[in-house]
């Protein structure tokens, strides 16, 4: 029998990546409130995405919903295969997502390396430690002994990142994280998302700032009134000036 080879000039085929988050005909809402209607979304792993929209859309309840904050009415939500609809936040934070809400809820009172020490968790596919953190966030070193509340805006924003991070998760949830900064701040961050990206941490970032979003995401999700309107590579919809006027008003 003649033995089968594969030449070296041959090109592999290239893994799918697989899917670390799914939401399948999900309503959520708070109380007799409904705010989504049967969302479909899905994040691959290491990719990062957004879901845009105007505000009152739905971006914020789809990313608690996700985190276990809101819990569904209808629809599955799964990570990494095993469903997680209508866990405890902090069940949903062990299975590996991260979320940093768009008030950054960062302690105050507590130093920079105090915050970070209160995110820690062990275990996880990657490891995150204060040393790391600092060399990934070098700011946060030089501003490691300072007290969060004395922090400026951009510099809570990356710390309630880095804090998040510490608890090792695989997919970082971001609600709006360039709100209110300054656009050298936002350049910074999207430097930061990439580095993430890079160090195969998969994140969902909801968002208004198209400039921002099509600099560091792979696809992204149009969102309007709660309904999923529009799925596509983020590049597309950048150029696509028929949604962005329909759906975010650009």
């Amino acid at each position: 029998m003649a033995e089968s080879r594969i030449s070296g000039n041959q090109c592999a085929v290239a893994r799918q990546p697989a899917v670390l988050l799914e939401m399948a005909g999900v309503d959520a809402g708070y109380g007799l409130s409904r705010i989504l209607f049967r969302v479909d979304l899905r994040v691959y792993e290491g990719e990062v995405v957004a879901l845009l929209g105007r505000n009152g859309a739905g971006k914020s309840t789809t990313l608690k919903t996700i985190a276990g904050l809101t819990p569904p009415t209808a629809g599955r939500v799964l990570f990494n295969g095993r469903e997680i609809s209508g866990k405890a936040s902090y069940v949903i934070a062990r299975e590996g997502i991260g979320y940093v809400p768009q008030d950054r809820r960062i302690f105050a009172d507590l130093t920079v390396r105090e915050n970070l020490e209160v995110g820690r968790r062990a275990g996880g596919k990657t490891e995150w430690t204060p040393e790391r953190i600092f060399g990934m966030f070098p700011a946060l070193r030089e501003l490691s002994i300072r007290r969060g509340g004395t922090l400026s805006g951009g510099e809570q924003q990356m710390l309630a990142v880095a804090r998040t991070l510490m608890g090792n998760p695989r997919l970082l949830l971001l609600d709006e994280p360039s709100e209110g900064l300054a656009p050298i701040v936002v350049r910074t961050l999207a430097e930061h998302i990439l580095r993430l990206k890079e160090e195969g941490v998969a994140i969902l970032l909801s968002e208004q700032n198209l400039l921002f979003t099509r600099g560091v995401c792979d696809r992204a999700y149009l969102l309007e009134k709660g309904r999923i309107q529009h799925e596509g590579r983020m590049s597309d919809l950048a150029n696509d000036q028929r949604l962005l006027s329909r759906y975010l008003m650009i």
